[in-house]
């Protein structure tokens, strides 16, 4: 700071520099100097895993394992679809595609031609 004072004409940067250095010295406010937060009563993790127990977690694998869609497992554990995707894939579980499987994979899914009348061929008989 003296080298600054000494070599600077900027005399804000000088008190600046002046504040945050009684600022950094000062203890915490309720006297802590190392300055680390207090833990909050109220305090909830955001990530997923953090916030879901062992248990709620297998109940979540275990009910679309069993043919729950996500979005039926979200409404039953409060949560969204996307954040249970997530979950199934963080522990390896196949998310299935949407919409029901049909029987016959084979099902043809194009729409049919529009009948154009008769056939003519080009070579009749004379």
């Amino acid at each position: 700071m003296e080298v600054l004072r000494r070599s600077s004409k900027d005399l804000d940067a000088l008190q600046r520099l002046k504040r945050l250095t009684r600022h950094l010295e000062r203890p915490g406010i309720d006297g802590r100097p190392d300055r680390t937060p207090l833990p909050r009563a109220d305090y909830q993790p955001y990530k997923l895993s953090q916030r879901l127990p062992g248990e709620t977690v297998a109940a979540i694998l275990a009910m679309y394992e069993n043919g729950a869609t996500t979005r039926q497992v979200g409404e039953r554990f409060n949560l969204a679809h996307s954040s249970i995707i997530k979950l199934l894939r963080r522990y390896g579980v196949r998310v299935r595609r949407r919409g029901p499987r049909t029987a016959n994979p084979k099902v043809s899914t194009t729409r049919p031609v529009a009948d154009a009348g008769p056939v003519v061929s080009d070579s009749s008989p004379t």
